[in-house]
């Protein structure tokens, strides 16, 4: 089966880094383009997993964050809140 592509990206490289992909490539029998596809493919697939893993964890401390303000935390936040607005209003007087 071949492997088509539709579409050209155009990838400028400073002429060391050409030189050792040009190198890795012919040590593994592929053309540059092929190398570049399968290396691009990799990175995305890799980068969209640390975002998905970002994601999870973001909401997991998001709802262990509502789960605390729920509970004692909240309860003490509420506290600290209304002394200092009981204290603001006096200012002034």
């Amino acid at each position: 089966m071949r492997i088509k592509r539709g579409a050209t990206l155009r990838v400028r490289l400073d002429p060391e880094t050409l030189e050792r992909f040009k190198r890795l490539a012919g040590t593994l029998g592929l053309p540059t383009s092929t190398l570049g596809a399968v290396a691009i493919g990799t990175y995305l697939a890799q980068q969209e997993r640390n975002v998905q893993i970002v994601e999870r964890v973001a909401t997991s401390v998001g709802e262990e964050a509502a789960a605390m303000m729920r509970g004692p935390v909240g309860q003490q936040l509420k506290l600290i809140m209304e002394a200092k607005s009981r204290r603001g209003g006096r200012k002034g007087r």
